[in-house]
């Protein structure tokens, strides 16, 4: 039998990984990261290495063979335009957690429930077939289907929807961070009739945060210039929304408007008086307007980062403490 002068050890020395590591990415197993493997091997090729004739015919069968990786389930009981103005801060967080899922060598599924898709009670079926092993839940709205999951098989994270009785780990922005800083942004600039504007439906899917924050802060003005918040109701449209803002700036007058629905939504509002408008929700704020990016794309990745922890140390289904993760927010002055 010849071996190769070179030995696996050396290739791990070389590339500072533990020998195990190299092994399997010399063998193109999906759970080493992608650009991980390629470094591997590049650095056992200039370094000669050849494998055991067993392992070279391993690699071969293996590249002519499909690899599945591990499945993550993104799951939704609404469609996407039910969110009520929050389209734009999905759509961010979907595309930061499959790029990442894709990274780590994983198949992303999305599976939706209710009248617009799978009836609730089919989705564990779905999911087995899938060969889900990982399941995010993302941004469950409340009075649409409900979650029946065999919680015992699945590795789980959920995207705010912390309505939900159920409690597994969770990911989100800091919305309560997020909103103080809109604030005391706008407090330095000197605004002082400073209100909020959010969804019912955002509020209730993530533990009145926005509300939070803003009635913390709003303890630094004067009475008078306390503004009561805005909250408009579930299935407002934007064109109800603006007849709503209308009659509340007239009443009370604010010289600053933080906001949570999606930018575009302004085109139907047509202000009773001068109004500065700042959005919580979106990682691109529009050209002459401030706000804060929520970092939904990181809030993404985070979830799928965390799944796949829980996947990697066998934790399954609901865990004895769960944890909530809070990705702060940046300002932008747009």
């Amino acid at each position: 039998m010849i071996v190769s002068a070179i030995t696996l050890h050396d290739v791990a020395k070389a590339a500072g990984l533990h020998y195990s590591t190299v092994s399997l990415a010399l063998r193109g197993d999906v759970r080493i990261a992608s650009a991980t493997r390629e470094n591997v091997q590049r650095i056992a090729a200039r370094l000669g290495y050849t494998a055991h004739p067993a392992a070279r015919a391993l690699v071969e069968r293996r590249r002519s063979t499909p690899v599945r990786g591990p499945v993550i389930a993104w799951i939704e009981n609404h469609p996407p335009e039910v969110a009520q103005g929050s389209t734009a801060y999905r759509d961010s967080v979907l595309e930061g957690a499959t790029r990442l899922a894709k990274t780590l060598g994983y198949e992303w599924r999305t599976f939706r429930i209710g009248t617009t898709g799978i009836a609730a009670e089919d989705l564990d079926a779905n999911l087995r077939q899938a060969g889900a092993e990982c399941v995010i839940i993302g941004q469950f709205i409340p009075g649409h289907a409900e979650l029946q999951l065999d919680w015992e098989r699945y590795c789980i994270v959920r995207i705010d929807s912390q309505f939900l009785s159920t409690s597994v780990h969770c990911v989100s922005s800091d919305r309560i961070l997020n909103v103080r800083r809109a604030f005391r942004e706008m407090w330095s600039l000197g605004h002082r009739r400073i209100g909020l504007c959010a969804s019912r439906m955002q509020e209730d899917c993530t533990r009145q945060r926005h509300a939070m924050g803003y009635l913390m802060e709003e303890e630094c003005l004067e009475p008078s210039e306390r503004i009561p918040p805005l909250f408009y109701p579930y299935g407002t449209r934007p064109k109800e929304l603006a007849k709503e803002l209308s009659l509340w700036i007239a009443k009370h007058k604010p010289a600053v408007v933080l906001y949570d629905f999606d930018s575009r939504w302004l085109g139907h509002a047509t202000p009773a008086s001068p109004t500065r408008w700042i959005n919580l929700c979106e990682a691109r704020i529009r050209p002459g307007f401030g706000g804060i990016d929520p970092m939904a794309a990181t809030v993404g990745e985070k979830a799928v980062e965390t799944v796949a922890m829980l996947l990697r140390t066998g934790e399954r289904g609901i865990p004895r403490f769960a944890h909530d993760t809070y990705i702060e927010g940046r300002w932008n002055y747009g």
